[in-house]
């Protein structure tokens, strides 16, 4: 998901990473078929939460999606980079 992160804005950090469990994947040893990172960058105060879905279904396409920008502060503790 950081290749395409870079392309919303070079200067991107990881802030949060989360994976689900789905009934295909338990999340067992660490794999998972939803992986969601939470990008942030300094220089625009903004932060873009990027999933990757391993699997297809009726809510989710398999591959890379992104959902809508939101502001970051990086002086905000809970905002500090992974």
């Amino acid at each position: 998901m950081l290749v395409p992160a870079h392309f919303w804005v070079p200067d991107v950090q990881p802030i949060r990473l989360d994976s689900t469990a789905t009934k295909e994947s338990n999340g067992h040893d660490g794999k998972s078929a939803l992986w969601r990172v939470v990008f942030a960058s300094a220089s625009k105060q903004k932060s873009e939460p990027f999933t990757w879905s391993g699997i297809s279904s009726p809510q989710m396409s398999k591959g890379v999606s992104h959902d809508a920008e939101d502001v970051f502060n990086p002086s905000n503790r809970s905002h500090a980079a992974l």
